[in-house]
Order: structure tokens, then sequence, then C-alpha cells
């Protein structure tokens, strides 16, 4: 038994290197896919986003039939026609399509901004990643369907403990490393027009800068009016709620997206 337990645990420590490899790779391919978006020419933009949007859509589309499937298995009998027509999703599956095509350029148009020390994060992200699936899998290898065991651990557990990762990492990086502007003497409308002026400037492409131009503006123009508008809360603890609940929001908006790319390739 011993020697068992020592067998099938020897290739565990190969594939976790396969995986680290793996996601470092493809966190390497976003921040080339970044660069090409922001120099591509109009009719090579949306063959960026669909190449990005193929491991999300992938990804999407797992996780759309583990849902459909579980709850099929719970509620309809076996041998039923209602659950042969809807155990393959054919249509929901199509729907994902835009989803991921939209995400895909959402992405996209965020990354193209983040600076050196962003992507070092989203670096040392992919290594933690990798290791937490690779741990994620054997904890609860006893009590998963072998065949359902990477889409179950990719789901609720990985993702969400990734996510907390991110959100906290970028939120320290955002706010106390890098340090966000003081907006508090420029109008709100001021600041997210001087954002879109130069967000779209950096891009080759018109509807690509005017994406990466409206997210910056998005950005800047709510943090310049939250800067405004929460110091005049009444009471401290109102307006320490109002910045915790807004920096938070933020994070959480920026890292969600980020943390696709490498929710579709985790496994």
């Amino acid at each position: 038994m011993e020697r068992l337990s020592q067998n099938s645990a020897a290739p565990a420590e190969p594939q976790r290197w396969v995986n680290v490899f793996w996601l470092i790779l493809t966190t390497l391919g976003l921040l080339i896919l970044a660069e090409a978006f922001r120099a591509a020419p109009c009719w090579i933009a949306p063959m960026i986003v669909v190449l990005l949007a193929y491991p999300i859509w992938t990804a999407q589309r797992e996780s759309f039939l583990f849902k459909r499937r579980v709850a099929l298995l719970g509620a309809v009998h076996e041998h039923s026609q209602t659950r042969q027509l809807l155990w393959n999703g054919h249509l929901g599956v199509i729907l994902h399509i835009p989803l991921a095509l939209g995400f895909a350029a959402l992405l996209l148009a965020l990354s193209v901004n983040l600076s050196a020390l962003h992507w070092l994060v989203l670096f040392t992200d992919a290594v933690i990643l990798a290791v937490g699936y690779g741990y994620l899998r054997r904890k609860v290898a006893a009590q998963v369907r072998p065949e359902v065991l990477g889409v179950f651990v990719r789901r609720w557990p990985l993702w969400l403990a990734n996510l907390s990762l991110l959100t906290l990492a970028f939120f320290i990086l955002n706010f106390f490393v890098i340090g966000a502007p003081d907006l508090r003497q420029t109008s709100w409308h001021v600041v997210a027009e001087q954002a879109f002026a130069s967000g779209s400037q950096i891009m080759s492409c018109s509807w690509s800068g005017w994406l990466v131009g409206s997210l910056s503006a998005l950005e800047q123009g709510s943090w310049a009016l939250a800067q405004q508008i929460i110091p005049n809360l009444p009471g401290y603890e109102w307006r320490l709620a109002a910045w915790l609940l807004f920096l938070l929001q933020l994070s959480c908006y920026q890292s969600f997206l980020r943390f696709a790319i490498g929710r579709a390739e985790s496994g």
C-alpha cells in the first residue's frame, strides 16, 4: 500500500510543473495579445479578440454544461426524452459565443493599460493558480467523480480563492504601492474626458481606442466622483464604509476580467 501511494504521487510533481509552465505561458500570451491589440489596425483587431475569446468560451461552455447536467441528473429520469434533448445544451453553448467575444474585448482593453507591476502580479498569480489547482485536486479527489474532478475544482473553489487573492493584490498595488491620484479639486467630467482622450490615443484602431478610452473614463471619472462625494457623507463610519465598498468594487471589477484567461486555461 505504501509503495502504491508513492507511485501514484510520483507523477504529481512533473504535472505541477507542467501546469506552472502552461499558466505562465498563457499569461505571456495575454501580454503579447494586449500589445498586439494596441498596435493592430481595425481589420486585425477583431481577429485578436476572437483568438482570446476561444479559451474564454471554452471555460464558459464547460461551466454551463456542468451546471446543466448536474441539474438534469437531479431532476430528470435517466432515459427520459427531456434529458436527452437538453443534455448537450447546444443553444446555451451558442449563446455564450457573443458573451465570450465581449468578455475578450473588455479583457484586452483593460490589459493594454497594465503597468509592469500589474503584469508581475499576474505572472505570480499564474504560479499560485497552478499550484493551487493541483492541491485542490488532491484534496477533493476522493470525494468527487474522476470524470468531473477537473471542472469541479476549476469552478467555485479555485475561482473564488483566486479572485479573492487577485482582488487583494490589485487593491494594494493600485492604492498603496502605485498610489491613486488626488482629484478632489477637478471636476469628474473633466477627468473623464481627459482619461478618454489619453486612453483612445494609445490605440491604432478607432473602435478599440473608443473602448479603451471609455473604460479609462469610467475608472478615472468614478474615482474623481468618489473623492468628491464620499468625504461629505455624515459620520466617520459612513465615509469609511463607502470608501471600502468603492475600492473593493473597483478592484473586483478589474480583477474579475483579468482572471478570465487564467480560469479558461487553468486545467
